[in-house]
């Protein structure tokens, strides 16, 4: 259902954005949803996790294939990460 109600109200915020050319004081609708919608995105993942019996904290596996780039983005060349 927040899958749902999040795809249907992303469309709304665009199609304001983009068509009408409605913004709240030169902010425009998308971003400010996917700032205000990061939150309870996080919330709704780490419940289904629980939900099948998993830890929250798996949801930061996603990180592990790209940590050797992030690592070297900060630090340039680091041997140890190779």
């Amino acid at each position: 259902m927040f899958s749902l109600f999040n795809l249907i109200f992303s469309i709304f915020a665009m199609t304001l954005n983009t068509i009408f050319e409605i913004t709240l004081d030169s902010i425009e609708y998308g971003p400010l949803y996917v700032i205000a919608m990061l939150i309870p995105g996080l919330v709704v993942s780490v419940r289904r996790l629980q939900d099948v019996g998993k830890s929250g904290w798996m949801l930061l596996i996603v990180f592990i294939p790209n940590w050797n780039k992030m690592a070297n983005s900060f630090g340039g060349n680091r041997q140890y990460l190779r």
